[in-house]
């Protein structure tokens, strides 16, 4: 039996491909293990990427991904945007989005990448190097934020769903928006994040009345 969203945010340490991947079930058939299949040729193609010293492989990692296989952030607001399986299948994506592709294919090759972020932004470091290494999945680069914290797979998640309910709003999809603000109380976060939230879901479900 498949792991479920509400089993992943059980986890301390849930692969980050397989949180996105579970939150697009809730709201459509998805293809997990084509999904998974489109990151592991991703990682191949790449070859022994992994090998080379840190600056080396995320530069490697970057041009493979946005320049041999075509990967690029789209300025669509459509929730698609945000489904992974989407995402691989189509090669355009949420920078978040894209920023997940990022580490699944690194710790294919053999490297540990974390997403970062801050303001709306969100990147990717090698936790292994000092000062952490940024990669910016976004081609052409972005500002970046005066300070970017490491974010957990359940932040990510969250921050996903956040972004799902907004976009689902915005098109008038309200019964979507308030199910992704719902499933973002799954994950165990911060209180005082729990409490926007919380905030957040009363207006939408206000709305219905």
């Amino acid at each position: 039996m498949a792991n479920t969203l509400k089993d992943f945010a059980e986890m301390t340490s849930a692969p980050i491909e397989d949180v996105a991947l579970a939150i697009a079930s809730e709201f459509r058939a998805v293809d997990v293990a084509g999904a998974h299949a489109n990151l592991d040729r991703l990682a191949e193609s790449l070859g022994r990427l992994g090998e080379r010293p840190p600056e080396d492989r995320a530069q490697g990692l970057l041009e493979g991904l946005t320049d041999a296989r075509g990967l690029a952030a789209t300025t669509c607001a459509c929730p698609d945007s945000l489904m992974l399986d989407q995402v691989l299948d189509l090669g355009r994506g949420h920078p978040l989005a894209l920023c997940i592709v990022h580490v699944a294919v690194a710790r294919r090759l053999g490297f540990e990448l974390h997403v970062v972020g801050a303001e709306r932004v969100t990147m990717v470091a090698d936790p292994g190097t000092r000062p952490p290494l940024l990669i910016d999945p976004v081609p052409g680069g972005r500002r970046l934020p005066q300070a970017m914290s490491w974010l957990c797979p359940h932040v990510v998640g969250a921050t996903m769903l956040g972004l799902l309910s907004e976009r689902y709003e915005r098109r008038g999809s309200l019964a979507e928006a308030i199910r992704a603000a719902e499933l973002r109380r799954i994950f165990p976060l911060a209180a005082e994040n729990r409490s926007r939230h919380d905030t957040e879901l009363r207006s939408l479900r206000a709305r219905l009345n």
